[in-house]
């Protein structure tokens, strides 16, 4: 004898109860995994930034400050180089952020308080980003 208590083979919608459970285990069969966390994501070492932890937006932001700074790139070599050091990183994003600090970066030259040559000094001293432009 079976004791389920729980009415669900029973009553008014059991029917349409069982097509829906149904429906939703097909679903969930055929539903792709999130990109993040699949293994394979994970080996190739996606969604970590280049010293293996994960990204955080103020991280990602510091890295394009940083290398627009350092080596002043162009957008589509630091694109390049972000997807080399394993950022996640849309263009737009890229974009925004670049425009946004090379902007303040001109300001700040023009009011005095950043130094062209000693900004051109600082560059050559840091050797040239290597980045691999897709032909």
């Amino acid at each position: 004898m079976e004791f389920n208590n729980d009415y669900t083979s029973a009553g008014k919608g059991a029917k349409h109860r069982e097509r829906q459970r149904r429906a939703l285990v097909r679903d969930e069969a055929r539903s792709k995994p999130n990109r993040d966390q699949t293994v394979a994501a994970q080996s190739r070492g996606e969604g970590t930034g280049e010293k293996g932890r994960r990204q955080r937006p103020h991280d990602v932001k510091d890295r394009i400050r940083r290398l627009h700074l350092d080596h002043g790139l162009r957008f589509d070599e630091m694109c390049a180089r972000l997807k080399q050091d394993g950022y996640l990183v849309s263009a737009v994003t890229v974009s925004a952020i670049r425009t946004e600090f090379v902007q303040a970066l001109k300001l700040l030259i023009s009011i005095g308080l950043v130094d062209p040559d000693e900004l051109e000094k600082h560059r050559r001293k840091r050797p040239r980003a290597r980045v691999r432009l897709r032909a």
